[in-house]
């Protein structure tokens, strides 16, 4: 029986760091796509260094045939470049989230995966005249255009959970803003709640682990059951 051999990338991430414990308890091998290794996991896990900007130089030769990618890369950014972002923000964001994962999914998809799923954005829309959802909703069809025969995205509000960095002030005051929103949030809305990230993962997890072939957007009602 074939295990499926699952390649990640933004491990270290909210929602990656989720999908890799997921993905352990399950004992699928996993390979992670990394700036810098990851301390504490199993040596069986494999980490390809790469600083993202030569990944086709970095990435070729360096991986096995993959069956799952789950893209969870993403610029950190603060609340208000949500609605507003500089021209060297703009740049930076396009690099990260749009030019580096597309490329990423490229590589997965030319070393086999058949399966890809990926973090997105509540709101995301190509047409969008906010940036940041027009960048998601632009990745999002690049990669539904490349030929995988699953794509799973990943439409989360604002992420609930432990971060690494430091974080603005004003992140409490907006998670309890949008708790006390919560009973107005409905209809459209009530996918721009605020969710737990490990939730996030685990419905990426539970839906790329299917047999369900085509594209599957996935959002608020699908992270909470």
């Amino acid at each position: 029986m074939h295990h499926p051999v699952s390649l990640i990338a933004g491990a270290s991430g909210l929602i990656g760091s989720h999908v890799l414990r997921y993905l352990i308890e399950k004992d699928q091998s996993c390979i992670l796509v990394v700036r810098q290794k990851i301390e504490g996991l199993d040596d069986n896990i494999q980490q390809v260094i790469t600083n993202f900007s030569y990944l086709d130089k970095d990435l070729s030769g360096s991986l096995p045939v993959v069956d799952h990618f789950y893209l969870c890369l993403g610029l950190r950014l603060k609340t208000n470049e949500l609605i507003f972002m500089d021209a060297n923000k703009k740049q930076e964001f396009a690099m990260v989230d749009f030019d580096y994962s597309l490329a990423l999914a490229n590589i997965a998809f030319k070393n086999g995966a058949k399966k890809i799923s990926i973090v997105s954005a509540a709101g995301a829309d190509a047409n969008s005249f906010n940036y940041y959802a027009k960048i998601k909703g632009k990745l999002e069809q690049a990669i539904s255009d490349i030929g995988f025969e699953q794509v799973t995205i990943a439409r989360p509000g604002h992420l609930l959970g432990l971060r690494e960095e430091s974080r603005g002030v004003e992140i409490p005051i907006l998670e309890t803003g949008l708790k006390l929103a919560e009973p107005f949030m409905q209809g459209p809305l009530k996918n721009f709640r605020q969710i737990k990230a490990s939730k996030v993962a685990a419905a990426m997890v539970r839906a790329t682990n299917t047999d369900r072939s085509g594209k599957q957007i996935l959002h608020f009602n699908d992270f909470v059951s």
